[in-house]
């Protein structure tokens, strides 16, 4: 059974790898088609682009947010393609992990 640990340990080696061949300035929808490939010929399930839900006075919405990929059902990975981190970007994935409960 693949623990969150050993499926961000291939996200991770995936992402550097991708990273290293093809380096910065591609749109973050590539490099999400590539990593996502390249994560299922190792084995792991990728979901992309999954819609996550906003719940507002017990109403949901499903026209929120989509989290570009979901390995294995345990980590979530959203690409930026940035000069430099921001702030938003941890609160877009705090949102993401609220939506998905």
């Amino acid at each position: 059974m693949l623990t969150p640990h050993a499926v961000m340990n291939d996200v991770l080696d995936v992402a550097i790898e991708v990273h290293r061949e093809l380096g910065p300035g591609l749109l973050e929808s590539a490099y999400e088609a590539i990593i996502a490939d390249e994560l299922l010929t190792r084995g792991h399930i990728v979901q992309r682009q999954l819609v996550v839900p906003i719940r507002f006075k017990e109403r949901t919405y499903d026209r929120g947010y989509r989290l570009d990929l979901l390995v294995d059902h345990l980590v979530v990975v959203e690409i930026k393609s940035a000069e430099r981190h921001a702030p938003i970007f941890e609160q877009q994935v705090l949102t993401y992990l609220r939506g998905l409960g």
